[in-house]
């Protein structure tokens, strides 16, 4: 392990970087958080059980161990975790050495998506600059799930079916699956798909969370997508430090590991020029408060309401359970029942 943590730090930081979100030009950020929100609009609910818990345990593949040690984070391979997730917090290239690449095109794509008089032909110039990225949309427009008349063979064909919307989120979908799909080691391995599949729903859940209350939806779209990032790098750490079946399951160590992966999320973010409202919203979860507005109170739902969906498909939960309190909110009702039906 020690070996490990030298080959992971080992490397002397030079001054601060200037972050990428400063050198990429988000000319719309911020437009939507300038709108004042009706207090009674908030979205109101609270479920009365413990998801995030519930669904790491399911994610190792335990899901009856509640994991409530009480060795917390005293024990040595739980400080040893959460202090080397520190640590690469505050170094210069903030595990991008654990991540694939993200395209490099993608910035300059977002960008232009977000642009409502972008033409058809300039976003064809962009995509066309990256040959995996045009491939693979190709690909997927020829799916099952778009099922077009007629074989799709070229770019602009693909871009005019699926308009602007529909190109933006899957735009996003494709770049982000390598990213979130690492499977190294045997917790990333039973993981990751499982953290793919919710943070598909998470992005879908807060999209239109975020259209509901007044937010830019592919900003949260975005967001959704961008949170569990971090928690990849964190479980590659874990599998590099820990032997398989001895992952400290102590409640305090859990919270930790899930409030630091949100703010490496947030660092690898930044690094990849990603819009601010999108940093802070995924900053502010790592902060476990009920005091949450806007876009960051639309992530933390959609985060529990994706949770929740997987932890009922594969039969963790009852969606009738009272203490989910699904009802309680009608916003978050038809948000949930909207999992089953869209794609992200």
């Amino acid at each position: 392990m020690i070996n490990f943590l030298k080959r992971l730090f080992g490397f002397t930081v030079p001054g601060a970087a200037k972050p990428a979100a400063e050198q990429c030009d988000w000319s719309n950020d911020g437009a939507f958080n300038t709108v004042s929100f009706d207090p009674d609009q908030e979205l109101a609910w609270q479920a009365q059980v413990d998801i995030d818990g519930l669904f790491f345990n399911w994610l190792q593949g335990n899901p009856e161990n509640p994991g409530h040690d009480s060795s917390g984070l005293q024990d040595a391979t739980a400080k040893a975790i959460i202090v080397a997730l520190e640590r690469l917090c505050s170094a210069e290239m903030v595990g991008s050495n654990l991540v694939p690449r993200l395209p490099s095109i993608l910035p300059q794509l977002l960008k232009s998506l977000r642009e409502e008089n972008v033409s058809s032909g300039e976003l064809a110039r962009h995509i066309s600059k990256d040959m995996v990225l045009m491939a693979e949309l190709i690909q997927e427009v020829n799916s099952s799930y778009y099922n077009p008349v007629d074989k799709i063979v070229n770019l602009d064909n693909a871009i005019r079916m699926l308009g602007q919307n529909g190109l933006r989120m899957l735009v996003a979908r494709m770049a982000f699956r390598p990213i979130i799909n690492v499977q190294s080691g045997h917790l990333t391995r039973l993981a990751t798909p499982l953290l793919w599949e919710q943070a598909e729903k998470c992005a879908i859940a807060c999209r239109q969370l975020a259209q509901q209350q007044k937010q830019d939806p592919f900003v949260g779209f975005l967001a959704g997508l961008m949170q569990n990032v971090g928690l990849v790098v964190a479980f590659r750490i874990v599998d590099q430090v820990c032997e398989p079946g001895q992952i400290p399951n102590s409640a305090q160590f859990k919270a930790a590991l899930l409030a630091q992966s949100r703010i490496l999320s947030c660092c690898i973010g930044r690094q990849w020029g990603f819009p601010a409202s999108v940093i802070l919203a995924i900053q502010d979860q790592a902060r476990y408060s009920t005091d949450l507005t806007g876009l960051s109170l639309s992530l933390r739902h959609a985060d529990h309401l994706s949770k929740i969906y997987l932890l009922v498909n594969h039969a963790q939960l009852k969606k009738d359970d009272p203490l989910l309190q699904l009802d309680q909110n009608a916003s978050i009702a038809a948000c949930y029942e909207a999992l089953s039906t869209q794609q992200a």
